[in-house]
């Protein structure tokens, strides 16, 4: 009861901005870090050990761990919301990180953890299955903000709560969300414009641009994000299969970095060619 009251915020103000399009993205911002914070006061958990040491000298910081796991998991809660644009993509990527995560927890017996994992996938897999064919129903603003704070928060408890998960081999697993959204905020900072202003440069709207134009496929929305499903749950399934400590984690990390960055730069240089209107 308590994490649903934590987690009524941030649903709240997206229901709000689903419904009137006239919340500004700074009240949203407030609200998400509201629920954050409420979750992690009443959880307790923060991240006090990220493996490596210049991190675990950054969090020796009076408060830091409490600023950094906050931090996390709202920066979480946007990037689902980023991505939330093609058909099946936010709710298809929450269903296979929430199964991984569910799975590590029950591998470390988390019981607790692995069950909420299920059943919030589950839940969303219903969702999916709707959403991916016919795109009648979608997410918005208050599903993906929702289901971002709460895959946050699963994987700080995991990590924090388990001897094998390191906090990297979670921040793996939702590597394509994270790289998308701190790619498109310094892409926007670094050309002038705000940081928080939306824009058509993301690698799923270039996907889109790019199938659109060259296969003209009945369903592009639909295509684009099995595609970047696909995509975006390639580190999940090397977690499942391999046995990853963080050392591998981070290599997966960067690895996973060179090869999104490889597909967007391909992506832009084709639409710019097709000459495609942003």
């Amino acid at each position: 009861l308590l994490y649903f009251i934590g987690i009524l915020p941030i649903f709240f103000i997206g229901f709000l901005e689903d419904v009137y399009k006239e919340i500004s993205v700074s009240l949203r911002l407030i609200f998400i870090f509201i629920s954050s914070t409420i979750i992690i006061l009443i959880s307790g958990s923060v991240i006090e050990d990220a493996d490596l040491k210049f991190f675990n000298a950054f969090l020796q910081i009076p408060f830091m761990p409490y600023i950094f796991t906050i931090v996390g998991i709202s920066v979480a809660a946007n990037a689902w919301n980023l991505i939330d644009g093609l058909n099946g993509l936010a709710s298809g990527l929450s269903v296979v990180i929430l199964f991984s995560m569910g799975s590590l927890a029950n591998l470390e017996g988390l019981s607790y953890l692995s069950e909420i994992s299920w059943v919030v996938a589950s839940a969303t897999l219903g969702f999916f299955l709707i959403n991916i064919f016919s795109g009648r129903i979608f997410l918005g603003d208050a599903g993906s903000l929702t289901l971002g704070v709460i895959i946050g928060w699963i994987g700080v408890e995991i990590s924090i709560n388990s001897i094998n998960v390191s906090v990297w081999l979670i921040f793996f697993i939702i590597i394509y969300p994270a790289i998308e959204i701190t790619f498109s905020f310094f892409r926007r900072a670094l050309s002038g414009k705000p940081a928080t202003r939306a824009d058509n440069l993301h690698l799923h709207s270039l996907l889109y641009f790019y199938i659109s134009a060259k296969f003209n496929y009945v369903n592009s929305n639909t295509l684009c994000g099995i595609s970047l499903l696909l995509f975006g749950s390639l580190p999940s399934l090397c977690i499942l299969i391999f046995n990853l400590n963080y050392i591998k984690a981070i290599f997966g990390i960067i690895i996973f970095v060179i090869f999104y960055f490889i597909f967007y730069y391909l992506l832009l240089k084709s639409v710019l060619v097709e000459k495609k209107p942003f």
